[in-house]
């Protein structure tokens, strides 16, 4: 997200502050969390909410980018979870 800065030297804290900033917006209704992305990419690791044209809603998005930060907490250069996850 624009605006949003985190040091990306473990990915994991730069996705947390995505995902706050993200959670903020659905809260204080700038973001409707049932409205759809397109994140194709996500087909590959079967990911729970998506359909199978490659739409997630917001809320959905929001949970699997929790679920992912605390299964991988610290995602530094050369970890095989930072890499497995660029798109």
């Amino acid at each position: 997200m624009p605006g949003v800065r985190a040091s990306d030297t473990n990915m994991a804290y730069a996705l947390s502050a995505q995902l706050a900033a993200m959670q903020l917006n659905v809260r204080h209704n700038f973001v409707n969390g049932r409205a759809l992305v397109y994140a194709p990419g996500l087909l590959l690791y079967g990911t729970a909410g998506l359909n199978s044209a490659g739409f997630i809603s917001i809320n959905d998005l929001m949970a699997v980018a929790a679920a992912e930060i605390q299964a991988h907490a610290l995602t530094t250069s050369g970890s095989p979870d930072r890499a497995g996850r660029r798109h």
